[in-house]
């Protein structure tokens, strides 16, 4: 593969920011919005199942009056975790992957991660990550040089410490150039929210959105935003920003 970054910068120099939603409107420059359980891995999957793009929505009247105005589209997410009624698909994205999604628009309403790119409205751009696309973030922020960079640990809860691990390593590989995943990992399962997934409680909380979650590097785009009529639209990308065709 070609070198995107013909002077790489060294990120050790430059501002990064662990940041939580009530800091979003405030967010400038790069800003990566993270939402591993599940938000950004059920895109990721969507994405693989031949979705063209996914409007991000932060009220569920919203995805519902969007859906309305805007023909052929499906809508999916949940409030609180729940399944939202009147919605084509949750939040799994072990469901989501066996969808028949083919060049298909996603209206897409969440309680955490969709929130993150919302809220952000001031951001220079913006990304969205989950451990199953990491390697590709690395890839597209690299790309970009910024000269700040924030990310947003989006879960609320139990505390996003899922979401946290992810930043933490997404941090690590940038400034030292290496980290072992498998750490970062475990502490997802160990969250919260990861206990919450593995251990039954929540009739909607299944083991294998957890274990698909964990699935690291399993896509090579990365997912960025785009502002298009007026709406956030995400869509995956190559290294260079390129949209990539479902």
């Amino acid at each position: 593969m070609a070198n995107l970054y013909m002077d790489p910068i060294d990120f050790t120099k430059i501002p990064i920011k662990k940041a939580r939603l009530p800091d979003c409107p405030h967010l400038d420059g790069l800003v990566v919005v993270i939402d591993v359980i599940r938000a950004f891995t059920t895109a990721a999957f969507a994405f693989a199942a031949g979705a063209e793009k996914i409007i991000l929505t932060g009220e569920v009247e919203e995805a519902f009056a969007l859906h309305k105005r805007l023909a052929n589209t499906l809508l999916a997410g949940e409030q609180n975790g729940i399944p939202i009624p009147g919605f084509h698909y949750d939040n799994s994205p072990v469901a989501i992957s066996k969808a028949k999604l083919s060049g298909s628009t996603i209206i897409f309403r969440t309680t955490s991660g969709t929130q993150g790119v919302v809220r952000s409205t001031n951001a220079g751009r913006i990304l969205v990550s989950s451990f199953v696309n990491a390697e590709a973030t690395l890839r597209r922020i690299r790309a970009l040089s910024p000269d700040k960079l924030s990310f947003v640990i989006t879960g609320t809860s139990r505390g996003g410490s899922e979401d946290l691990a992810l930043a933490d390593y997404l941090e690590s590989k940038l400034c030292h150039g290496n980290a072992d995943p498998s750490p970062y990992l475990e502490k997802v399962r160990l969250s919260p929210t990861g206990l919450a997934f593995s251990n039954g409680t929540f009739p909607y909380f299944h083991k294998h959105d957890l274990d698909a979650v964990c699935e690291i590097d399993k896509f090579d785009f990365a997912l960025e935003v785009f502002r298009e009529n007026g709406l956030p639209v995400l869509r995956p990308v190559n290294d260079a920003g390129k949209a990539i065709s479902g």
